[in-house]
């Protein structure tokens, strides 16, 4: 719950942020038409109370940032223990990825055979936690690609804008599974007709959602997900909870823009 609750936190702040920033670039608004002096008078201390909220509400967000780096130092040592049991189990990862309903579609058969060799997966926060995240998969050698590890980063700017980069796969001869398969006539189909996991490192891929599942619903607690053999029910419950303290972040976030454009 702690977790969720900082994961939620420092979304919140990358929302508050942008919002700031946006809020800054508009400039002075128009007076309002139809009020009296007497009312425009109230609006105005309107306006400053709530700019004395909102700086509160920036210190709130720089005691979320603190303890959640301070959290992550202290969690640091058990993930990398639990990695290390992670790698002494045959397929874990394969086998998680295949039990949790929003990934178990985005693996093909192919996929299944390259993920055999996938070992460890760790989420590495950035030393500034509101500027992103970087995933790095490590595999055992395979036949393949060259690569020992895949990673995918996750760069916020100031202003709340995302920027994603991957690690290049270096395919071995023949073994690429994001290539396009040959249809009955021996023409190669497009790139869409692809399915495959992998596709999600392709540099130009400037999707978020998956890295954000694997980040805070995988990531925390993956034997539970392992031990669950499939049961979508277990599982949709997880994903609710996890839900319900997303929106919650984000009704106050949404509540506190509201408040300012009063």
């Amino acid at each position: 719950l702690l977790l969720c609750c900082l994961c939620v936190g420092v979304s919140w702040v990358r929302m508050s942020e942008k919002r700031r920033k946006t809020e800054e670039g508009e400039g002075e608004e128009e007076e309002e038409e139809g009020l009296s002096d007497e009312t425009l008078k109230w609006v105005k201390d309107l306006d400053d109370i709530q700019v004395e909220i909102e700086k509160i509400n920036d210190q709130a967000s720089e005691k979320v940032l603190e303890i959640e780096c301070e959290f992550n130092k202290q969690r640091r040592p058990f993930f990398d223990k639990r990695n290390e049991a992670i790698a002494h189990i045959p397929e874990f990862w394969l086998t998680t990825f295949l039990n949790y309903p929003p990934t178990q579609g985005l693996i093909s058969d192919e996929d299944q055979a390259v993920l055999k060799f996938l070992q460890t997966i760790d989420v590495q926060d950035f030393e500034d936690v509101k500027s992103g995240y970087r995933i790095v998969f490590k595999f055992a050698s395979n036949p393949f690609f060259e690569n020992e590890e895949l990673a995918k980063e996750f760069h916020y700017s100031p202003e709340g804008v995302c920027k994603v980069t991957s690690s290049i796969i270096h395919w071995k001869p023949g073994k690429n599974v994001c290539a396009p398969p040959a249809d009955s006539k021996g023409s190669k189909r497009t790139a869409p007709d692809v399915v495959s996991f992998f596709t999600w490192f392709d540099p130009e891929d400037q999707e978020q959602e998956l890295g954000e599942v694997i980040k805070e619903r995988m990531w925390p607690n993956p034997l539970e997900i392992f031990s669950s053999g499939g049961d979508e029910d277990a599982l949709a419950e997880d994903d609710e909870d996890y839900e319900e303290e997303g929106d919650e972040g984000e009704e106050y976030a949404e509540d506190d823009e509201g408040d300012d454009n009063a």
